[in-house]
C-alpha cells in the first residue's frame, strides 16, 4: 500500500498503519487485522477510489455497522481523515552515504508513533471488534514501550478523550503516568 500510495501521491501527507502488531500484546489471535491510510480530508475520496481499484476490502470512513458486516471477516484497509496534530513518526530518508549520484528522497507517508496507537485504539475500542481485549493491548503496550504522556494526552486532548484516558489508564491499568510505572 506504502509503495502504490507513494507512486500515485508523491506529494501527499498520509499515516499508514497495521492493526496486526497489536496480537502481540493479546491473549487470543484476532482472525482479522485493518490496515489505516489516514490522510487529510481532502484526498477521502480520491485515495478510496485509488485502493479501491488495486485492494478488495476497502472503506471509507465506515460507521459501526458497515464495519460488523464488511470489515470482520477479512483483512481491511480502512481510509479515514488524518488528525492534523496527530503525532507521528517523520519518515525515513533514503540516502546512502555520501555518494553524490544517488539523489535523496523523502517519503511523506508517516508511521504512528505508540502515543498515536493508544489513543486511537482507546477512542476506537467499541467501532472495531480487534480491540475487546484493550485492557490487555494498552497494559502490554505500557509495560513495553516508553511512553511520552505529554505528547500522548496532547493527542488525546484533540481527540477529546484526554480526562477519560487519563483516569482509564491510572485506575484500570493502574499505571502511574507521573512516574511512568505501574503502581503495583
Amino acid at each position: 500500500i506504502k509503495e502504490a500510495m507513494e507512486k500515485q501521491f508523491p506529494n501527499m501527507e498520509a499515516c499508514i498503519w497495521n492493526t496486526e502488531f497489536l496480537s502481540n500484546f493479546m491473549n487470543l489471535m484476532p482472525n482479522v487485522s485493518y490496515t489505516f491510510v489516514e490522510v487529510n480530508s481532502f484526498y477521502l475520496e480520491i485515495v478510496y477510489d485509488y485502493l479501491r481499484n488495486i485492494f478488495d476490502n476497502v472503506l471509507i470512513n465506515p460507521t459501526e455497522k458497515e464495519i460488523s458486516y464488511y470489515a470482520n471477516r477479512f483483512d481491511s484497509i480502512i481510509v479515514r481523515k488524518l488528525i492534523t496534530r496527530a503525532p507521528l513518526l517523520k519518515p525515513y530518508s533514503n540516502v546512502i552515504g555520501n555518494n553524490k549520484d544517488i539523489k535523496p528522497r523523502s517519503s511523506l507517508i508517516y508511521k504512528q508513533t505508540i502515543e498515536k496507537t493508544i489513543v486511537d485504539i482507546y477512542v476506537d475500542r467499541n467501532r472495531f471488534s480487534i480491540y475487546y481485549e484493550i485492557d490487555s493491548i494498552i497494559f502490554d503496550l505500557l509495560k513495553t514501550y516508553t511512553v511520552n504522556f505529554q505528547k500522548l494526552f496532547r493527542y488525546a486532548y484533540y481527540r477529546g478523550v484526554e480526562k477519560e484516558l487519563k483516569e482509564y489508564i491510572e485506575q484500570d491499568i493502574r499505571f502511574d503516568t507521573n512516574k511512568g510505572e505501574f503502581y503495583d
